[in-house]
C-alpha cells in the first residue's frame, strides 16, 4: 500500500533516543505496540525483548494475543542481519519495521520500512512522521 507512514509518540522516541545516548552498544531489539489508523502506523509503545525475541518470535501469535493483539510491528537498535532475517517472514507481512542507530553526535536516526512479500519477504521504506494528524513532515 503506498502513501504509507509511522508515527512515534514522544515517549517511544525518548526512550530509542535514551538508549542511543546512554548504552555503550545498544543492541535492543522487540516489539512496536500501536494501531494503524489508516495508511498510518501509530507506535505508542516499545516493548523490549532482548535476548528472548527469537523465541517471541517464534510464540509470535501468544505473544501478540498476551498485548491484546496491538503488535503493529518490530524494532532493532542496531543493524541486526539476524533480526531482519527472523522478521521477513509470514509474521511479519505487513507489520512496521522500525531499526534505530545513532549518528556521530550520538543522535538518533531511524528508518521505517513496512514488510511486504513479492516474490521473497522485503523492506519498503516508508516515511516517518512527526505529525501525528497527518500534516506534512
Amino acid at each position: 500500500m503506498r502513501g504509507m507512514d509511522a508515527f512515534l509518540t514522544e515517549d517511544c522516541r525518548r526512550l530509542l533516543e535514551a538508549w542511543g545516548r546512554f548504552s555503550r552498544r545498544p543492541r535492543e531489539k522487540g516489539f512496536l505496540l500501536g494501531h494503524r489508523r489508516g495508511r498510518r502506523f501509530i507506535v505508542e509503545q516499545i516493548v523490549p525483548a532482548g535476548s528472548e525475541f527469537p523465541a517471541f518470535i517464534a510464540r509470535f501469535h501468544d505473544v501478540n494475543s498476551f498485548f491484546d493483539g496491538r503488535i503493529i510491528g518490530f524494532f532493532s537498535f542496531g543493524a541486526s542481519p539476524q533480526t531482519r532475517k527472523l522478521v521477513l517472514s509470514p509474521v511479519g507481512y505487513g507489520k512496521l519495521y522500525l531499526e534505530a542507530g545513532r549518528g556521530p553526535k550520538k543522535n538518533l536516526i531511524l528508518i521505517s520500512s513496512v514488510i511486504e512479500f513479492g516474490k521473497t519477504f522485503h523492506f519498503r521504506h516508508i516515511r516517518l512522521s512527526p505529525n501525528p494528524k497527518g500534516g506534512t513532515a
